[in-house]
């Protein structure tokens, strides 16, 4: 099986970064929570991918997200 969200299509029309945010805030919160950074990360790499999508990124956001994705 693929599992959730295993397969997603979209077309050029469609804000990635909304999609990438609302993936990363399913991840996180169906974690199991048996490791640190799933969750925790998991809910900052949302944080980060919110704030992007809405027009108001914090100065280090796009330096933070990839260490984020790393640990993940």
């Amino acid at each position: 099986g693929l599992g959730s969200a295993g397969f997603i299509v979209v077309d050029d029309e469609i804000d990635i970064v909304s999609v990438a945010h609302g993936v990363s805030r399913f991840l996180a919160t169906e974690s199991c929570g048996q490791c640190t950074p799933c969750k925790d990360d998991g809910l900052a790499i949302s944080a980060v991918l919110d704030r992007l999508r809405s027009s108001a990124p914090a100065s280090d956001d796009l330096e933070a997200l990839p260490a984020l994705v790393g640990r993940v």
